[in-house]
């Protein structure tokens, strides 16, 4: 899921008595899988493989944060909390976002094959994928506009407003839970803060900017009129397939809740 999608689940895990405004760090940690790849430091592969269920010691406790974003996407990509990170992609995932996705892979496929390029079922698989990530992320923007709107500007403060020693505390936290020395974290959340901005993120909170998005991610010359209207077509054909988002929210918290997690504070 993307980043807005993972910080109203942390929202809802926090609860009123805990408001993100007064947890900016725990913001960081929870969405920092998918942001500290836009460092050379780091790749995707690399944030996300790890495990969900390792020992964290008590200095260490906001990692905590990491691995709830981790169960997250399990849920989304597996539809269960692995206990070892997957490596391997399955086509057939039981996930929520691979099950929606299903009704949009033979589009998926025509649509490329309609602009001579081919594409195999397993890209046309992971990319539905992304569309359902995509346009559940934006779904819930749109129906709940002004709380998600607050919590986009709570997104970009974690990045831009962490420094001294809580930029001190999260290198070292982050860069004991993955391996790395944590002048590489500290250095991925700078560059971060200045490509995450407000007006940027705003940018693609919107189905054109989905569109322009995904195209530009996978290929697809979005500026041609019969791609645009086909990927548009595809996107309004995902976000009516995820309207019912509470179906992926309320059971992800359960899970995670199941699966035992209760970080302290």
């Amino acid at each position: 899921m993307l980043m807005l999608t993972h910080t109203w689940i942390l929202k809802a895990f926090l609860g009123p008595e805990r408001p993100l405004e007064d947890h900016l760090d725990l913001v960081a940690y929870n969405i920092c899988p998918d942001f500290l790849p836009i460092s050379q430091s780091f790749n995707s592969s690399m944030t996300h493989g790890v495990s969900r269920f390792r020992a964290i010691p008590r200095q260490y406790r906001k990692a905590a944060f990491i691995v709830f974003h981790l169960m997250v996407d399990d849920l989304s990509h597996h539809g269960r909390i692995e206990k070892a990170p997957v490596t391997d992609f399955n086509p057939e995932s039981e996930g929520y976002s691979y099950l929606k996705g299903r009704s949009l892979v033979e589009p998926l496929m025509d649509l490329y094959s309609a602009h001579g390029q081919s594409l195999d079922y397993p890209r046309a698989v992971y990319r539905s994928h992304m569309v359902i990530e995509m346009t559940f992320d934006l779904s819930l923007y749109q129906a709940l506009k002004e709380e998600s709107e607050r919590l986009v500007l709570i997104m970009c403060r974690s990045l831009q407003e962490m420094s001294g020693a809580a930029l001190e505390e999260f290198g070292e936290t982050v860069g004991w839970f993955y391996g790395v020395e944590p002048e590489a974290v500290r250095e991925a959340v700078l560059l971060c803060a200045e490509r995450y901005t407000l007006d940027r993120i705003n940018r693609f909170m919107s189905l054109p900017g989905r569109i322009t998005l995904f195209a530009d991610k996978f290929g697809l010359e979005s500026s041609r009129t019969t791609a645009y209207d086909g990927l548009r077509g595809i996107m309004l054909r995902g976000m009516d397939l995820v309207k019912d988002y509470g179906d992926f929210l309320d059971p992800t918290l359960r899970e995670i809740r199941r699966a035992g997690f209760a970080p302290t504070f």
